[in-house]
């Protein structure tokens, strides 16, 4: 999924300033991933919060038939009770909670900047959700935004894992070959932690691709809903459109 080129009509990062207009008259919808780098076990890549989150979107725009996909963004880590437990992990990157917040405010200027009329800001690392919480309900926008992640949909049952069945499951639906189980064992040779699986859920042994594509699938059902909502509930509210080339 994560590289599949049908996917790549809704990437900002590929739009022409033309498409781009032209996706904000047909859905001016932004789907914003937002994550961190951190541990995820001998079995997954350090990127699998964003990963995983990038993916979703790039599901849910398909669904919808338009929006815009940012890319992944990994500046809003680690930090605060997360960052104390987290960063003790190989390959984990600490973000101070200044830079996360500065991160989500930001984008969130700039898309109204931009034009869009809505925005979900998804939080594939729990602490990131949290964050986009707090900007979403500080930053005063025209907007319709909403903001969290896994904990907060009925497609989860409002529950999250760390790399355990849920997480690995879904990444081998985004990106089959990023996971490799065959290092997700207790007895690891290059066994760096005490705790079983070192510090990933219990039940990561339990993960398939079919249960990630279910996951997959409701989540990306749930997020096209509230988008659609985002968007009947600012149906001919004016954006803020502001900048050289806007236009035209």
């Amino acid at each position: 999924m994560y590289f599949n080129p049908i996917y790549n009509r809704y990437k900002y990062e590929w739009m022409q300033p033309h498409q781009l207009r032209g996706a904000l008259k047909d859905m001016p919808l932004a789907l914003v991933t937002l994550g961190t780098l951190e541990w995820h076990g001998h079995h997954n890549p350090l990127g699998l919060d964003c990963l995983k989150a990038h993916g979703l979107m790039l599901e849910t725009a398909r669904k919808l038939g338009g929006g815009v996909v940012l890319p992944p963004n990994y500046d809003l880590g680690l930090h605060g009770a997360s960052m104390e437990y987290g960063a003790d992990y190989f390959g984990s990157i600490k973000t101070s909670y200044n830079t996360a917040m500065s991160v989500a405010n930001d984008y969130l200027a700039n898309l109204e900047r931009v034009g869009f009329k809505a925005v979900i800001l998804y939080g594939g690392h729990a602490p990131s959700g949290r964050v986009a919480k707090v900007a979403r309900d500080n930053y005063k926008t025209r907007m319709a935004v909403w903001a969290g992640g896994e904990v907060d949909l009925a497609a989860t049952d409002y529950t999250i894992d760390h790399a355990g069945v849920m997480e690995t499951s879904m990444m081998m639906a985004v990106a089959p070959d990023s996971v490799d189980m065959s290092r997700a064992e207790e007895t690891n040779q290059d066994r760096l932690y005490d705790d079983l699986l070192e510090g990933c859920g219990q039940d990561a042994r339990e993960a398939t691709l079919a249960k990630g594509q279910a996951w997959v699938n409701a989540i990306s059902d749930e997020l096209a809903q509230l988008g659609r909502d985002l968007l009947k509930q600012q149906a001919g509210a004016p954006t803020r459109v502001k900048y050289v080339g806007a236009v035209g």
